[in-house]
């Protein structure tokens, strides 16, 4: 009796082989996609600030640091500028501030490319400096996002000078201390008091809050200083109104100060001390074009 086989059996080694074959590079193809996203996932586990540092300005600002300067201990915030060129003035600031007992700085400052869909975006990945790490405060940043005011865009704080510039010298004078950093676009009134309450309830000891912002833009330098003087009192009699009605010939950001100076009177720090109130012609010597500066603290 003849037995009939199939006429494909002949082929079932090499079927068996192919099989086999493309299940091997099918592993290791989704192995090295699987190495490639972790590699890259690694990547964005830190904020770099070297696209807004410049080391000859952070030296020469340390030479230049002005260490008379005094910060109360019931310090609670700050206003401070974010152009480059403050460098003296940064290093003066954060080494006055060196040795308080502050643990974490929310950093406001504002979306200067007004980019994204939201209001205000914050990270919670830790940044990179050239003096080390600044770790980033997940706690406080869980409950503001937890808010739905505020929403996660790492790219997007990495790009914004106006929380980038600050980092270095945050980890240079004040190491150990954690950052959520608040990048903001220009809101009204009422988002603005409504972001105030969820920041104000996020506060504990040791947590203070400094707006970055530069005050008059492309102005000559004597314009600047008289400028300076409108936005200074506007700030300090709080007419929120006409604050948001400045445009940058007095500060790129209204919605930062008004922001700050809702949460300190919310918190009883309403002891407002300006610690200098300067521009980039003490700096460079150019007139042209100033960019003016205030260093200023609130405390109880």
């Amino acid at each position: 009796m003849m037995i009939k086989t199939n006429r494909f059996s002949k082929f079932r080694p090499l079927l068996v082989f192919v099989l086999l074959t493309v299940f091997v590079i099918a592993t290791i193809f989704l192995k090295n996609l699987n190495f490639i996203a972790v590699e890259q996932q690694k990547s964005r586990q830190f904020l770099k600030t070297d696209k807004h540092y410049t080391e000859s300005i952070f030296i020469k600002g340390e030479s230049e640091r002005d260490n008379s300067w005094m910060i109360s201990d019931s310090v609670a915030g700050a206003i401070i500028p974010h152009h480059g060129l403050a460098g003296k003035y940064f290093s003066s600031f954060f080494n006055a501030l060196s040795g308080k007992k502050i643990k974490t700085i929310i950093l406001i400052g504002p979306n200067h490319k007004l980019i994204g869909d939201d209001p205000v975006y914050t990270s919670d990945l830790t940044w990179d400096t050239q003096f080390g790490q600044v770790n980033a405060d997940e706690d406080i940043i869980q409950k503001l996002t937890d808010s739905g005011m505020v929403s996660f865009d790492n790219s997007i704080v990495e790009d914004e000078h106006s929380v980038a510039t600050i980092m270095p010298y945050i980890a240079k004078y004040l190491p150990g201390v954690k950052v959520a950093p608040l990048v903001c676009k220009e809101m009204n009134l009422a988002d603005i008091n409504g972001l105030a309450e969820i920041v104000g309830r996020a506060l504990e000891p040791g947590v203070i809050v400094i707006s970055a912002v530069d005050f008059s833009h492309y102005l000559l330098a004597q314009e600047a200083v008289e400028m300076d003087k409108e936005t200074i009192s506007v700030i300090e009699t709080h007419n929120y109104e006409k604050l948001l009605s400045f445009g940058n010939e007095h500060l790129d950001s209204p919605t930062s100060i008004i922001l700050l100076d809702k949460i300190m009177r919310s918190v009883g720090a309403d002891k407002f001390n300006i610690l200098i109130n300067s521009n980039s012609f003490e700096i460079t010597g150019k007139s042209n074009q100033a960019t003016s500066y205030l260093f200023a603290v609130y405390g109880k």
